[in-house]
């Protein structure tokens, strides 16, 4: 899409300006859309360690949650799962056995992953248990299951790690 079209040039020099403007204003209108795409990007929900932190610290405190909790918990618990399995996957594809090495030791000292990997574990276990105590509605057990698939592909790809 653009603001001006060619045809607006005149191919003499006398409408030089109008053409320097048009390639301007395709330029802004190319940056705005880039930008505005960035920020729809950065606003969807994934990993957020400050949130997983709040929820986690809940969950060990032994305090009682909510259905918008329980909800925060899937999403941040799906993102984890992803995450596991693409850092897993990148070493399974891995040709050399000593690469595949150094790049386990490498990730067993990443703090991030490290954490991730421990708020994997209190997720789904709080969720099994608000599972198996009836404490999910409806849209929370639904999205519960569907992350089934991601657990069972973790645990296969851990069995390869």
């Amino acid at each position: 899409m653009y603001f001006c079209s060619i045809s607006q040039f005149n191919y003499f020099g006398t409408d030089y300006v109008l053409m320097t403007q048009c390639i301007f204003m395709n330029r802004i209108f190319l940056c705005l859309f880039l930008v505005s795409g960035l920020m729809m990007s950065s606003c969807s929900k994934g990993y957020d360690p400050d949130l997983c932190y709040r929820l986690s610290d809940r969950i060990m405190r032994e305090q009682p949650l909510d259905q918008h909790d329980y909800a925060e918990m899937l999403v941040q618990y799906e993102a984890i799962l992803k995450y596991l399995i693409d850092r897993s996957d990148e070493i399974i594809a891995l040709d050399s056995d000593s690469e595949k090495d150094r790049m386990r030791r490498e990730l067993r000292a990443d703090d991030d992953y490290l954490q991730r990997f421990s708020y994997m574990f209190t997720f789904g276990s709080a969720l099994y248990q608000a599972e198996v105590r009836d404490d999910l509605d409806e849209v929370n057990l639904a999205a519960y299951h569907r992350l089934e698939r991601y657990c069972d592909e973790f645990a296969d790809s851990s069995e390869e790690f």
